[in-house]
């Protein structure tokens, strides 16, 4: 089962953006099979949780300067480019790229057998451009014509966004969702369990437990990690890390960073491994 990694109408998550803040209230998503290209056209940007304009956000910010990396589900794309428009007040982004295997696209949700591009269809979802057929809860297009679809927010969007923020959440999950709250057990680099293994524990609210002690973590864009200790030798202060997880065999890696981002060559990569939560 593939995972899909990113929503058409919520632009941080084509990016490592830890918390996305920006959402489209339409998107329209426009695949021409005979050039391989895609685009996302997101129109009229918002920032519900910000409330404030969108252009006006530190995520905007960052994107326009090209200061979020790409997410790395989108590697197999060349020509990759974001660029934001402005008419009349209203802001609105497109995403164009290009692709060498139509499978690829199925990240985004968009499959692809049998000759055609299928899309799932629900309300919010439809034909602009192109001949579709429609089965069941699907939009199946042709692989030798282009062709778009548009995708809207519901009638009761802002509703579902209060409804969220009262409930402590964002418009999407955290990029860290999947090391927030969970334990993993330290290990060397082959990934074998040391006799001396230590804990790290990431708590919901931005804590962790490390070998019995306690420290504020902050989690930030481009899967970065900052500690108020060093977690392999609990005497620096402010140590920044660059995380990557494997998903299928729970393995998470922290590898020292500087401010810049760049590799800290003279740090420790830490190595980690899922530790399941057992009923009691």
């Amino acid at each position: 089962m593939i995972e899909i990694k990113i929503i058409f109408l919520i632009i941080g998550t084509f990016f490592m953006r830890e918390n996305p803040s920006l959402i489209a209230k339409k998107a329209i998503v426009t695949v021409d099979p005979t050039q391989k290209t895609v685009s996302v056209d997101m129109l009229d940007l918002v920032a519900p949780l910000a409330k404030t304009a969108a252009n006006k956000t530190e995520e905007f910010d960052l994107l326009e300067k090209g200061a979020i990396s790409w997410i790395p589900e989108l590697q197999p794309f060349t020509a990759k480019t974001c660029t934001f428009q402005e008419d009349n007040g209203i802001h609105g982004a497109r995403i164009s790229f290009s692709y060498a295997h139509p499978e690829d696209l199925q990240v985004m949700g968009i499959q692809f057998h049998e000759s055609k591009f299928w899309v799932f269809k629900d309300e919010q979802t439809s034909k602009v451009t192109g001949t579709a057929i429609e089965e069941k809860n699907s939009l199946g297009f042709a692989d030798t014509t282009p062709f778009s679809f548009q995708i809207a927010l519901p009638a009761d969007w802002e509703n579902r966004v209060r409804e969220q923020q009262a409930a402590g959440l964002g418009l999407w999950s955290p990029r860290s969702g999947m090391i927030r709250g969970t334990e993993w057990l330290e290990t060397d680099e082959t990934w074998t369990t040391k006799t001396n293994s230590k804990l790290f524990f990431a708590e919901l609210k931005s804590e962790f437990t490390h070998d019995e002690k306690e420290g504020e973590v902050s989690f930030l864009d481009n899967d970065i990690l900052v500690t108020s200790h060093n977690l392999s030798d609990k005497t620096a202060s402010k140590t920044r890390y660059r995380y990557s997880m494997d998903h299928q065999q729970m393995r998470l890696t922290l590898i020292p960073i500087h401010a810049d981002g760049k590799e800290n060559t003279e740090g420790k990569t830490l190595y980690f491994v899922f530790v399941p939560k057992t009923e009691g």
